[in-house]
């Protein structure tokens, strides 16, 4: 997990490209968040983005009870994507690659490894609107896609 995380931050540092940053600064500060899992349960928690200083790479924390994520976000010039790595407090972690839709969401595509099992993953992250941040994410398993989380969150300070 930790050499997962310490490839992002090799990347960040030699390919970010500031200009496509421009799709995710308006996501720092702390977000109080809403998430429902595939199995329908609710849980609330909060989402903070921050600079990862000397570069254009923003880390995050989502933290809930008794669940809590960190992982980078950011943009390899070299790639000319996005990129998201991640990793989780049940013992998961993802590396994703992704591009701006034209609605100004974010679409990533990657795997997860929980355990011995790695899934293919989907993401689309973004804010439809100045006041939300909306984060949906599915994970094939055994061919068919399923909602990972749905999560949907309010600025509660920040930029």
């Amino acid at each position: 997990m930790h050499r997962l995380l310490s490839a992002a931050l090799l990347i960040a540092c030699i390919g970010a490209n500031s200009q496509p940053m421009m799709f995710v600064r308006p996501f720092l500060g702390t977000w109080s968040c809403r998430s429902v899992n595939e199995a329908g349960n609710a849980t609330r928690g909060n989402i903070t983005y921050s600079t990862l200083a000397g570069t254009d790479t923003l880390a995050f924390v989502f933290n809930a009870p008794g669940y809590e994520v960190t992982g980078y976000i950011g943009y390899d010039g070299k790639l000319g994507r996005f990129f998201e790595v991640g990793s989780d407090s049940s013992g998961g972690s993802w590396t994703q690659l992704g591009s701006v839709l034209p609605s100004g969401m974010l679409a990533f595509a990657g795997h997860a490894m929980y355990g011995a099992t790695s899934s293919r993953t989907r993401e689309t992250e973004g804010m439809p609107d100045p006041a939300h941040l909306r984060d949906h994410t599915e994970m094939q398993a055994g061919g068919k896609w399923t909602d990972a989380d749905n999560m949907t969150c309010t600025k509660t300070k920040g930029r």
